[in-house]
């Protein structure tokens, strides 16, 4: 039945799973039901599985072995994911959601293809931004941008995310902001590069799309913004990209994503996801004609969920291919280690200079 409720089952039970993830899929009650909760913390999957009725358990391979059970959400810290994600496609789960990114480097993404061509899984990766009706608006109507684009910018300026949770859900053991050492240039190499994994991520399929000679592209400037932020310029050929990312105490919100080329441009202000707003406002520029859209009621997690059951129902629906999958988080782990060996090479140079 192509109308059938598809059985979810989520690894994690954290705020993005209490905060963004259930309230979306509440208002998908109708084609999709949480049945399943699993995390470490036994006691906090318990808590959130008795809000929706759901089962609990502390073990990933009762959750894989549970029959109920058609799409399974990997909402794990990220360093789990791709043995999570590798342990459903062998256990033969129809579709996993894993949240971004799906792997923290190339080879385990390559792994995780291989299993997943194997048992025929079908994967979708929660780069939410991809499925917002406010970026499909411009894709319809780019025309050559992609190929034309000299200017790309992503900039991501947020109030920390216990207010956004507050405003959506009472969480669960919430967790503490991961403040992390920055005495030495090694270790800012580092925070650099989980904040591009950590952040800068959610941008980085937007950004390929008008990168696509990437494998040459060059981090001209690096730095990390207090508190954790960072600031990343970047140059592919004649292309330049700027990835900016921080957090603060005061102020709304400000997430754009902005492309500009000799005879056209596009901004998109996308909502952030906690607060539940619908979708991005998107603007395209082209021939003189400018064009608005949005906000759409749905938003990117809604339709990433859809798409995911709709996946769950019929093998035949098309996705994305794993190919692109992997090759996003190749230029993310790309920028990110770049960006941390510009740290380094400038410490370094400081260094000499004194």
């Amino acid at each position: 039945m192509q109308d059938r409720v598809v059985g979810v089952g989520i690894v994690g039970s954290g705020s993005v799973v209490q905060g963004i993830h259930l309230p979306t899929l509440s208002r998908l009650a109708d084609r999709i039901e949480v049945r399943h909760v699993m995390d470490v913390d036994l006691a906090s999957a318990q808590k959130v599985a008795a809000r929706i009725g759901a089962r609990a358990s502390a073990s990933v391979d009762d959750l894989l072995t549970d029959p109920t059970i058609e799409v399974v959400a990997v909402c794990s810290p990220h360093r789990f994911h791709a043995e999570q994600v590798i342990a459903a496609c062998r256990a033969g789960v129809p579709v996993v959601l894993c949240e971004k990114p799906f792997a923290t480097r190339r080879e385990e993404a390559e792994r995780i293809a291989h299993a997943a061509a194997a048992s025929g899984t079908r994967l979708v990766v929660g780069a939410m931004h991809t499925y917002d009706p406010g970026w499909e608006f411009v894709r319809e109507r780019w025309g050559d941008l992609p190929e034309t684009a000299t200017l790309i910018r992503s900039s991501i300026v947020l109030p920390f995310n216990d207010r956004f949770e507050d405003w959506s859900t009472e969480v669960e053991t919430p967790i503490g902001l991961p403040m992390r050492d920055t005495s030495t240039p090694e270790a800012r190499a580092a925070v650099i590069t989980a904040r591009i994994l950590g952040l800068g991520i959610h941008d980085i399929p937007l950004v390929r799309t008008f990168l696509p000679e990437w494998a040459d592209l060059e981090v001209i400037a690096a730095e990390l913004l207090d508190p954790l932020g960072y600031a990343v310029t970047l140059r592919a050929g004649r292309r330049v990209a700027q990835l900016t990312g921080s957090f603060r105490d005061h102020g709304v919100p400000e997430w754009e994503f902005e492309v500009v080329g000799p005879r056209a441009a596009m901004h998109i202000e996308f909502s952030p996801s906690y607060v539940h707003a619908g979708s991005a406002v998107a603007t395209i520029i082209r021939d003189g004609e400018r064009v608005v859209f949005g906000p759409h009621p749905e938003n990117g997690y809604v339709r990433e969920w859809r798409h995911a059951a709709a996946l769950a129902r019929d093998p035949q629906t098309p996705s994305a291919s794993v190919s692109d999958l992997v090759d996003d988080l190749a230029l993310a782990v790309h920028i990110a280690d770049r960006a941390g060996d510009f740290i380094r090479r400038s410490a370094a140079s400081e260094e000499g200079d004194r």
